[in-house]
């Protein structure tokens, strides 16, 4: 049974999901889902300090779970395949 691995990369404005096959190091999928950043300021009119930007941790949530899924979803992987700590 092969083995693959799936590397997670949060950036600042997006996260992105690589499924690797561990015996060969051949990529298998990728997806990249992106964020909102607040960067001047906040949903309520707040200004933010210069140089500071914000994300929303429900953002980075639902940006994990769509770049894993849209990563995996053609491979024909099975969950049972892919390894982790």
């Amino acid at each position: 049974m092969a083995s693959y691995t799936i590397g997670i990369d949060f950036g600042t404005l997006s996260c992105r999901a690589l499924v690797l096959d561990l015996d060969s190091g051949k990529v298998m999928g990728n997806a990249e889902h992106g964020y909102h950043v607040y960067e001047k300021r906040l949903p309520d009119g707040t200004p933010l300090p210069e140089r500071i930007a914000l994300g929303d941790p429900a953002d980075h949530r639902e940006a994990l779970k769509c770049c894993v899924l849209d990563a995996t979803q053609n491979t024909g992987i099975s969950s049972t395949e892919v390894q982790g700590n």
